[in-house]
């Protein structure tokens, strides 16, 4: 999820994802792409219209970050 305070074109975050993308396809051996939404789109209706954060929402482990966040914005 992208932080409210920077833009979906902000230089250093696409550097950043980029490299973390290539750096997690190198450690995996599989290739790595991130999906990534602007805080403010991740609403439950976001969630139930993208499959993919739908299968997040239910299947996901959480990693970094608050645990249950998509279920904190009205999901399950």
């Amino acid at each position: 999820m992208r932080p409210r305070d920077i833009g979906p074109n902000a230089e250093q975050w696409e550097h950043d994802v980029t490299t973390l993308s290539a750096d997690a396809t190198a450690w995996t051996g599989n290739d790595v792409r991130f999906l990534t939404f602007a805080e403010e789109e991740i609403t439950a209706e976001t969630i139930d219209a993208e499959p993919a954060l739908a299968a997040i929402a239910r299947d996901g482990v959480t990693l970094f970050g608050e645990p249950g966040y998509l279920h904190s914005k009205g999901v399950g």
